[in-house]
């Protein structure tokens, strides 16, 4: 599924604009970013995270030259325990 897929249920489901109905998904969207160097956490969905990737090894695929990767900042998702047993 993709975001243009989504604004069209969104818009189909509560019977508004498509303009409408991409103002909402972009702002949700727009809110998790700008929020998730904490925790967005949305009941019974799922948690938005920032996680850190520490330094490593890593080789490079055309001369399989050992390289060094940097520390680098990473977003995570934890689905909630709901979700988890219905997915299973």
């Amino acid at each position: 599924m993709i975001k243009s897929e989504i604004i069209e249920m969104l818009r189909d489901e509560l019977g508004v604009t498509k303009a409408l109905a991409e103002k909402a998904v972009e702002t949700f969207l727009d809110i998790v970013k700008e929020n998730v160097d904490g925790k967005v956490v949305l009941s019974g969905f799922g948690t938005f995270l920032l996680r850190t990737r520490r330094t490593r090894t890593g080789r490079n695929p055309k001369t399989g030259e050992a390289i060094k990767l940097p520390e680098m900042k990473t977003v995570g998702f934890v689905p909630a325990k709901s979700w988890k047993k219905k997915v299973r």
